[in-house]
């Protein structure tokens, strides 16, 4: 067999002749592989061990030599089934991009109102503006942000007895928080898989989207546009059915 087949199925060109070199001549040392192989001595033992990370080739030790030899051909279909694998998670992961993307777009031709707020006040700005709108708010990431504390707590008592909605998706290592939210009035919460986490928290209420970045001085960026409210919605409505409920 032309090594320049495995090539085409992921394996460089050394570790391709190691393989072959092994699959002909059975169980052998370095040396032997390097000679049947044509590969410099120097170069061998980068490429075993390659090839031992990728489970195509063992070894065991007889008197105090490493005997390597191929291990079962069928292993080269478990690897290309582990890249199928990987790809349909990355796929994955872009189909639920893709809105933020086409959003990102949409946004440098429409008109929009942004305004920055930074630390307590600013936070607290934005809350209240929640308030002020009574619209049901939808959060992605939901923040910890301890330090506030007390200031989210008296949101949450102002926000329940408005009886607006919360729908929050947390972190995965979250999800102690998220059960001690959803005991709360007018509360669902879920949590996300891992792979979707954001070092953002999003706020979605009415025609607004808050994005608020924790850090030493927290900072809220508070967009005024519907069209952007309306494309956060539903990249929030498509996550939350793919998150799990919270026991």
């Amino acid at each position: 067999m032309n090594p320049e087949e495995l090539e085409k199925i992921g394996l460089s060109p050394n570790e391709s002749k190691i393989y072959l070199a092994l699959l002909e001549i059975g169980s052998s040392t370095a040396d032997k592989i390097s000679q049947k192989a044509g590969i410099h001595r120097r170069t061998i033992y980068d490429n075993i061990e390659k090839l031992l990370n990728k489970g195509l080739i063992s070894y065991i030790i007889t008197a105090n030599k490493k005997y390597f030899e191929a291990t079962d051909p069928h292993k080269l279909k478990d690897i290309l089934n582990e890249k199928k694998e990987k790809i349909k998670e990355q796929e994955k992961i872009f189909d639920n991009l893709l809105p933020e993307l086409i959003l990102a777009q949409k946004l440098s031709g429409n008109k929009q109102e942004v305004t920055i707020y930074k630390g307590k006040k600013g936070i607290k700005t934005i809350l209240w503006d929640i308030l002020r709108e009574r619209k049901q708010n939808l959060v992605i990431g939901a923040q910890a942000m301890e330090e506030y504390g007390v200031l989210f707590a008296l949101f949450n008592k102002k926000r329940i007895n408005l009886k607006i909605k919360n729908k929050m998706i947390f972190k995965k290592e979250d999800v102690l928080r998220a059960k001690k939210f959803k005991n709360l009035k007018y509360t669902e919460t879920k949590v996300m898989p891992k792979e979707y986490a954001s070092p953002l928290s999003i706020n979605i209420y009415g025609d607004k989207t808050a994005l608020l970045i924790s850090s030493n001085e927290p900072i809220g960026i508070l967009i005024k546009n519907k069209d952007t409210s309306d494309g956060f919605r539903a990249y929030f409505e498509m996550l939350w059915n793919v998150c799990e409920n919270v026991t």
